[in-house]
């Protein structure tokens, strides 16, 4: 005879079943679990509304005029970097622009522009060392509407490709390298860092050696320098980054893990990190992340995207606003988050980076600026 279920034994059964339920699927969560389900939602509203800000406010020009105009005097501006570099040698590893700016009647934007060349002149010239035949295959993330910051990279690198957010900022980019009427004219900065080179009488004493060489491909590249370095013009060099580059101009966002371009086939051949074979051997990003989102968290989420986009043994040089709050473009002051070189070096040695050449830039306006100096970092992954 079949015993009847009691109404006891049944209660005990429908108990433990629902204890049996994970809380995810049963509709019950702690008060930490609601508050971080709130907290996120705020979060990722708060992160389209600075997405937007971007979209709407941040004006490709005004970015290029407002950082780096035209230089009136090549000539001038070279006597500049060297009286700046010498300064600069006094003081290796921090540097303190004010005083230079009162004693050589400077603009902060000037002294801050001479310093990135002196860091990415010293890129360059670890990158020939180590790569004397090239086989140099180089990312720049978030490389905005700007080319500066490949011309010394070109000079040693025969594939650059610059990824970008904004499409107003791949298209201005996108016009120079087609050589498009209202295209920016950087002509003068070709020129300035063509002597800038010439000048340094160690880059130029590799290239000599590198001519000497017995190994075929290290003679021919090594030629292939000192022929755009000794042209009569700088126009060898501007050509020669234009077809570096060529239509290698791609959307990436550094905030989605492989920059967010996964479906994007034509795009994503050039950036796939799946394997390390297939991994870039340097990685360039100026003044991307930390000018990107107010939002420390995400600056780490992009830190570490961009880290994964080295390859083993490969190089990531990196250049950054320091303590910024804002920064301006035009008449807009756009969002930023506040870094350090403790915090920038920390994310770097914990995923396995070897810091090569860490400097830092003071002085910058915090007022007038938004960001009280600039950080630079080479670094090589493990």
């Amino acid at each position: 005879m079949e015993k009847k279920e009691t109404n006891i034994t049944k209660n005990k059964k429908e108990a433990e079943s629902r204890r049996e339920v994970p809380k995810k699927y049963s509709g019950q969560r702690t008060i930490k679990e609601q508050a971080q389900i709130v907290l996120d939602f705020f979060k990722k509203t708060f992160q389209k509304k600075e997405e937007k800000i971007f979209q709407e406010r941040f004006g490709a020009r005004d970015y290029i005029e407002t950082y780096y105009p035209v230089i009136e005097n090549v000539a001038a501006s070279l006597e500049t970097f060297k009286e700046v570099q010498t300064a600069i040698k006094n003081k290796p590893g921090r540097f303190d622009m004010r005083e230079i700016m009162e004693t050589k009647h400077l603009k902060g934007e000037e002294v801050e522009n001479i310093f990135i060349f002196d860091f990415q002149r010293n890129v360059s010239k670890e990158l020939l060392k180590a790569f004397p035949a090239d086989h140099i295959r180089t990312l720049d993330v978030g490389g905005g509407p700007t080319v500066y910051q490949h011309i010394f990279t070109a000079m040693v690198a025969g594939d650059i490709t610059h990824s970008e957010f904004l499409e107003q900022n791949r298209q201005e980019v996108s016009n120079w390298v087609q050589g498009l009427s209202g295209g920016y004219n950087w002509d003068s900065y070709f020129e300035l860092i063509k002597n800038i080179i010439k000048d340094d009488d160690n880059y130029i004493k590799i290239i000599e050696n590198n001519l000497d060489s017995l190994d075929v491909s290290i003679r021919e590249h090594a030629l292939m320098i000192h022929s755009l370095l000794y042209g009569d013009t700088s126009d060898g060099i501007k050509k020669n980054l234009q077809k570096v580059i060529g239509d290698k101009i791609i959307f990436g966002d550094v905030f989605k893990q492989n920059l967010g371009i996964e479906d994007d086939k034509n795009s994503y051949e050039f950036v796939n990190s799946a394997t390390r074979e297939s991994a870039i051997e340097l990685v360039t990003s100026n003044f991307t992340i930390e000018s990107a989102t107010s939002d420390k968290d995400k600056w780490r989420d992009g830190m570490r995207h961009i880290m994964d986009q080295v390859k083993i043994h490969g190089y990531l040089a990196i250049s950054a606003i320091r303590n910024s709050s804002w920064y301006k473009v035009g008449g807009e002051r756009m969002p930023a988050v506040a870094i350090n070189e403790a915090e920038l070096a920390d994310v770097l040695t914990t995923n396995g980076f070897k810091i090569l050449d860490q400097r830092v830039l003071e002085g910058s306006s915090k007022e007038d600026d938004g960001y009280d100096g600039m950080i630079f970092i080479f670094a090589q992954k493990n």
